[in-house]
């Protein structure tokens, strides 16, 4: 499964655990690009505040450029140590954030 797919997969999951009631589909099509978009800039905060000024010149130029995910999670990946890890957390931290449990 690439990336992007396992990123929709999560959201769409979210948006299930959260258990709107009677939901059009046209509704909850917005809803899931909704929280699509806040989960993009959710990750993007967090790799930027964890970059130095050299990566964050970096990082920028990927995202003007509109890298793939798979670009932009294997940058991750060699400019934040433990990369794979912190891309987990801010998962779980978002997760808890859009349900409501933290």
């Amino acid at each position: 499964m690439d990336t992007n797919q396992a990123m929709q997969d999560f959201v769409n999951k979210l948006v299930d655990e959260k258990n709107y009631e009677d939901l059009d589909p046209e509704v909850r099509e917005q809803i899931v690009k909704d929280v699509n978009e806040r989960l993009e800039n959710t990750i993007n905060a967090k790799v930027v505040a964890a970059l130095s000024d050299e990566q964050i010149t970096e990082f920028e130029a990927l995202l003007d450029k509109n890298a793939s995910s798979e670009e932009v999670q294997a940058f991750i990946g060699k400019s934040i140590p433990n990369g794979e890890e912190f891309l987990t957390q801010v998962l779980v931290d978002f997760k808890k954030s859009y349900l409501g449990l933290v």
